[in-house]
């Protein structure tokens, strides 16, 4: 049985590094101070995505901490000054443009049950669409390609105009979560990637968080 301990949320940098650390891929980035954000833009080279970097910021968008397709210095300069009035540091990525699908992948504390792996639409549509699955774990490879399989947003990973997703990529970032979950299981109270981008090749973490907690 977990205590009710209290919950501390990582900044996107330190979500992403822990879980590349099992596995999931991210966009090339650099967590800096805003002041030399633009020519850290320069280096990962453009098009690029700054974030507000704050782990009591967590819905950057709400509070106009993302600013997408910046395309060059000077657009990079503006970025980060508007981003300087929430704070001092930013998130500077690479932009990945047209993927094939957004998932959105995570884990979710049940009261009953412990961790369990929600897996569905992600991006601006995740909410809209309401197409998730939940899978309680331990699960198996099959259970995790079967629940995939029901989603409708599926169709567009096994092939849709010519187009299609890596799905053993996608079932390889999932099964990442599970091994997050295997070795950390009581400290994680919340893991989301939203969106996954899904990609020919491979899959990307664009937005991730996670809430640890203290047991």
């Amino acid at each position: 049985v977990v205590s009710k301990g209290t919950t501390r949320s990582l900044n996107e940098d330190e979500a992403k590094r822990l879980l590349a650390d099992f596995g999931l891929q991210r966009p090339k980035s650099v967590d800096c101070l805003n002041k030399i954000a633009a020519e850290q833009a320069a280096k990962i080279g453009f098009p690029v995505v700054m974030k507000i970097s704050s782990d009591t910021i967590l819905h950057k968008s709400d509070v106009g901490g993302v600013i997408l397709n910046i395309r060059n210095l000077a657009e990079a300069n503006d970025a980060a000054a508007k981003l300087g009035k929430l704070g001092e540091r930013v998130l500077v990525e690479q932009m990945i443009t047209n993927p094939v699908a957004e998932l959105i992948i995570g884990l979710k504390r049940d009261p009953q049950f412990g961790l369990a792996l929600v897996v569905g639409s992600g991006g601006v549509l995740t909410e809209i669409l309401r197409d998730t699955v939940t899978i309680l774990l331990p699960t198996t490879h099959d259970e995790i390609m079967r629940k995939l399989q029901t989603l409708r947003c599926w169709k567009l990973i096994e092939g849709f105009r010519g187009r299609s997703g890596n799905q053993e990529e996608v079932y390889k970032s999932v099964l990442a979560l599970t091994q997050l979950a295997d070795k950390l299981g009581p400290h994680l109270e919340e893991v989301e990637i939203n969106p996954l981008l899904v990609l020919p090749s491979h899959c990307i973490m664009a937005d991730a968080l996670v809430r640890m907690r203290d047991i």
